[in-house]
């Protein structure tokens, strides 16, 4: 078993990959981080699964991102190979439309990869 410190790494690459363009947008790359049997409760609350999500993801491309920034990086092995990753994500421009949350996601290894199987945002008062 890898440590939690090599995992967290590999994993908040991953997160950071799924927050920003261009993998974000990119069919192939979120076919494999995302588990198959991936749900996410949006901020909107809303449950969504993996072939919502990528829909989404693919229509929003060519709009531009909101410049955020994650902080409070919390990760928890849950299992040998299961881990949970929170943080705060707020934008650190003036974006009226962004707006901070506070998140969580569970990871799980599968076959050596890391998949994301559960997301959740939740609208944050302060980050």
């Amino acid at each position: 078993m890898t440590s939690l410190s090599e995992d967290k790494d590999l994993i908040l690459a991953l997160e950071r990959d799924l927050l920003r363009s261009p993998l974000r947008h990119d069919r192939s790359f979120l076919e494999i981080v995302l588990g198959d049997d991936f749900i996410e409760f949006g901020k909107s609350g809303r449950r969504f699964n993996k072939a919502v999500v990528i829909e989404a993801l693919l229509d929003e491309s060519g709009r531009p991102a909101a410049s955020l920034e994650m902080g409070d990086i919390q990760t928890l092995r849950l299992a040998a190979d299961v881990i949970l990753l929170t943080y705060a994500l707020k934008p650190v421009d003036n974006d009226a439309a962004a707006v901070s949350t506070l998140r969580s996601s569970i990871w799980t290894r599968r076959n050596k990869s890391w998949q994301l199987v559960f997301h959740q945002g939740t609208p944050a008062v302060e980050c």
